[in-house]
Order: C-alpha cells, then sequence, then structure tokens
C-alpha cells in the first residue's frame, strides 16, 4: 500500500486534517439522494395504493396455519413498519400533501450545515457565508419532524454533529489564536 493513499484511493493533497472530507461527501451525496428519491419518485407507478402493502400481505403458498402466519409475521415484521413509514413520505403515496413538503424543508435545511462542514474538512478554514448559528439549528427541523425517513434523519444527525465539530474547531483555533498574542 502506498504511503500517499487512502482507501486505497490515491489523493496527492490529503492530509490527516481533511482525509474524512471525501468519503463524507460521498455518503452525504447518496442519503440525500435517497431522501430526495423517497419525497419525489417512491410511489410513482400506476400502481394504486392499495396494492402498495400486496407483496406482503399477499400469501402465496395458500397455508393460513398458526405457523405460517407466525413465520410471515417474523419475516416481514420490519419491513411492515419501514414501508408504513416511507408511505407517508411521498407525493404520490401521502394522504396529504403537507407531509411531504415537510420532508421537501427537512432536505433543504440539511444542505447548508453538510455543506459548510465538509467545506470546513476539507479547507480547515473557519470563513464561511452562513453563520454556525443558523446552520445548526435547521438541522433540528428533520431530526424532530422528519424521523420517518431513515436517510433524511441521518444527513441530519450529521450536519448537526458536524455543526458541532466545527464550533469546537474554530473555538480551539480562536483560543489558539488569542495564545500567540
Amino acid at each position: 500500500r502506498n504511503e500517499n493513499s487512502w482507501m486505497y484511493l490515491n489523493f496527492k493533497n490529503l492530509s490527516k486534517s481533511n482525509r474524512l472530507a471525501p468519503p463524507l461527501t460521498a455518503i452525504s451525496l447518496v442519503l440525500v439522494s435517497a431522501s430526495l428519491y423517497s419525497i419525489l419518485l417512491r410511489g410513482f407507478s400506476p400502481v394504486t395504493r392499495q396494492h402498495v402493502f400486496d407483496s406482503i400481505f399477499k400469501n402465496t403458498d395458500g397455508a393460513d396455519d398458526l405457523a405460517s402466519l407466525a413465520k410471515k409475521n417474523l419475516q416481514h415484521r420490519q419491513a411492515v413498519q419501514t414501508a408504513v413509514k416511507l408511505y407517508g413520505t411521498s407525493f404520490w403515496t401521502a394522504p396529504n400533501i403537507l407531509t411531504p413538503v415537510i420532508f421537501l424543508i427537512g432536505v433543504a435545511s440539511t444542505i447548508p450545515s453538510i455543506y459548510c462542514f465538509i467545506q470546513r474538512l476539507w479547507s480547515q478554514t473557519s470563513t464561511f457565508p452562513i453563520p454556525l448559528g443558523i446552520t445548526v439549528p435547521l438541522n433540528l427541523i428533520p431530526i424532530i419532524f422528519c424521523r420517518d425517513l431513515p436517510p433524511l434523519f441521518t444527513v441530519a444527525l450529521i450536519g448537526f454533529f458536524g455543526g458541532l465539530y466545527r464550533a469546537w474547531l474554530d473555538n480551539a483555533e480562536r483560543q489558539q489564536s488569542n495564545m500567540r498574542i
């Protein structure tokens, strides 16, 4: 393994302080894309709402005895819980228009914090056009209201803790610069 490689990728200008920026960028992009897919495109098909859960509740072997029902319950309990949560997140399957709009607001509120956090990791500078006091609280919107969409909740947690880490780095930088005077 080459000394300049990290995760078997060769980035010539990566240091120990900014080596997490590329994978965190990729993870954030995947999570935001999955959230947007769930909100905008999931459920957009000619399948009606009644058929959404057919694959879960449909009995293919013809047996309705207690053992097969118990087995089906164990196999599909988590899938049903996730499907029910995701059912209300999409414009195409939600019972009202307000819920998907809240999820879109949640996606929009995580983007500034994620951008500033990744920018801070990559460039190691503390000058940002968006103040820290705005970006960190914005992540509380999806953390509180958007728990039913796991990718959005995860990217909001990354943005929230990234903002706290950014505040800690800025404070450490400020203390270090005050010591030089």
